[in-house]
């Protein structure tokens, strides 16, 4: 009796969680678009592993059901499949890229390999490959229309071409090297960003401010209706929470910067410079 008062409780916690995780449901909002006010980092893992395990048991379905495949039950069917976790790789992975941090960090490392394993699951499915193949092969006598043939024909490429016609032992191998091109080029993705944020940033002390200004006064030297006001008004800026200013960095050198000003929630661009 105990043992399943606990397993209820799990799993009504599971529900629950379910319900509260905006990632699960479909926006409310106009033409779907997610709810980002409402999405929290830890909503992420337990979306993509329900978005996962929503899209395994779709496969299955295709895979065990009419003998017979056919266009609808096959083609379409696949298709249409995967749709939640469509939703949620979009969201995750744009957030990634816009607005990224060590835990987002973590949290791709943990789903790279865990979508790896879906594609394989998918692409490298045998008795799916062999409905798409037997759909494929009787294509000039199904009378499709012409959208219906280019979705069949890319849906069979997409298998074939990603290794479903290897002997079992390549197949193996196949996925262990996507495995870790998946996490390659998230790595990649990292130090893109990661070398991106280091040559574009916030002035951070007077010595950068300095270096800004002489730039700046280089920059306009030839400009004889831009006056530039004293380092002391840049240094105001500085200081100032309504005003930033940005330097770019090449190979640790300054090679250009602005100042913004703020007012109201816009930003106001005032004074730019590069090196020639």
């Amino acid at each position: 009796m105990k043992k399943i008062i606990i397993l209820g409780a799990i799993a009504m916690s599971m529900l629950a969680c379910n319900k509260t995780n905006p990632l699960l449901d479909q926006p409310a909002t106009p033409y779907g678009v997610p709810a980002f006010d409402q999405v929290k980092t830890e909503h992420y893992l337990p979306a993509f592993e329900e978005a996962i395990r929503e899209n395994k048991a779709e496969i299955d379905a295709i895979v065990n059901g009419d003998p017979i495949a056919t266009f609808e039950n096959t083609i379409e069917a696949l298709d249409r499949s995967g749709l939640l976790l469509d939703r949620v790789t979009g969201v995750f992975f744009n957030v990634l890229e816009a607005d990224g941090n060590d835990e987002m960090d973590a949290i791709a490392e943990k789903v790279s390999p865990m979508l790896s394993d879906l594609s394989a699951y998918i692409i490298l499915n045998d008795a799916l490959f062999e409905r798409v193949k037997a759909v494929y092969d009787q294509r000039e006598s199904l009378d499709l229309t012409p959208e219906q043939m280019r979705l069949l024909t890319e849906t069979y490429k997409g298998f074939a071409d990603n290794g479903a016609n290897l002997p079992a032992d390549k197949k193996e191998r196949l996925k262990q090297i996507n495995e870790e091109l998946d996490l390659l080029s998230l790595q990649f993705g990292r130090n893109v960003v990661a070398e991106t944020n280091s040559c574009q940033r916030f002035v951070t002390n007077e010595e950068e401010l300095k270096a800004f200004y002489k730039l700046l006064n280089g920059f306009y030297r030839m400009r004889m209706r831009r006056i530039i006001p004293k380092i002391e008004q840049f240094k105001e800026l500085y200081k100032s929470h309504n005003a930033r200013i940005f330097i770019t960095l090449y190979k640790n050198k300054l090679v250009g910067g602005c100042a913004c000003a703020y007012s109201e929630g816009d930003a106001y661009l005032w004074y730019l410079a590069s090196k020639r």
